[in-house]
Order: C-alpha cells, then structure tokens, then sequence
C-alpha cells in the first residue's frame, strides 16, 4: 500500500484518493474560473463558485485528518518499522518539503478558504486552486521520492539525488 518496500498503510489508499479528490475540485475550480473570464458559463455566479470554493476547504481539512491520523498513530506507537516511512521525511533531507507540504496543503486552505468573501472571489479561488494542485503534487513527490532515490547530502550544499541502482 506504498511505495516504500517494508512500510505499509491501511490509511495510505483514503490518504491518496483524498489528495486527488481535492486536486480535482481544484482543477473544476480553475476551469470554472477561466471559462467563466472567456464569456463561457453564463449560468454560472458567486453561489456556484463558493460552493467549489466550499468543497475545497472540505476536502483539504478532510485530507489533513488522515495525514495527521496516519502521523500520530505511527508516531504514538514509536515502533522502528513504522517510523521508518516517517523517518526521511521528517528528519531527513525532505524535512524542508514534509512541512511545506503540510503548510500549502493545510495552513493556506484554512486561512484562505475559511471566509466566505474569498471563496466567492474569482481570483482567490483560482489562485488557492493552482496552490492546491501544486501543494498535491508536492505531496505526491514526498510520498515517492524517499522511497526511489538513495540520499546523499553534503554539507554546504543543497540535495543531492542519486538514483537507486
């Protein structure tokens, strides 16, 4: 249920389908906003554009319940072959992303979308959408690449990716 060879998730499957689920609200978001500026859409108005904007928040704090469920139960049973998914995020060299990752993906939809006036503003949404949609990707990337490249990190430098042979 991960990429990672000896960890495992039951959580790992609603964890994933919730981060595409709002990748996509996003994306229907981005659409709805840029065919809306072409004249397109003429149906559409602030009611439906809050209720994307709605969904987005939903979806968002929905998926950091099961980021922080899946963090705090491996976290609290402290076991090594449970922390060992844990272990390069947090305290690796993905530390940096682990946490920026938490900070797009939650921070900002929480300040951003919890008023309603922003989510009826075309260019809050459209802006909290490609925000969303890069936060995801960036979770994707930390949910990948620990598990897929060897970690080299020298002193002085930035990170240093090789792949795994």
């Amino acid at each position: 249920m991960s990429i990672d060879a000896h960890w495992f998730s039951t959580m790992y499957s609603w964890y994933t389908f919730a981060s595409t689920w709002v990748s996509g609200l996003s994306l229907i978001a981005l659409f709805v906003v840029y065919l809306k500026s072409k004249g397109y859409l003429e149906m559409v108005n602030e009611e439906h554009l809050h209720d994307l904007g709605k969904f987005m928040f939903a979806f968002s704090v929905f998926w950091t319940y099961l980021w922080f469920s899946q963090y705090m139960l491996i976290w609290y049973a402290n076991m090594p072959e449970e922390t060992v998914y844990f272990q390069p995020r947090v305290w690796g060299e993905f530390r940096p992303v682990f946490f920026l990752n938490l900070i797009i993906n939650f921070v900002c939809p929480l300040l951003i979308l919890m008023r309603r006036n922003s989510k009826r503003n075309y260019t809050l949404v459209a802006f909290m959408g490609g925000l969303i949609i890069f936060g995801h990707w960036l979770d994707f990337f930390q949910m990948v690449m620990p598990a897929t490249v060897k970690h080299l990190y020298f002193p002085g430098m930035n990170w240093v990716w090789v792949w795994a042979s």
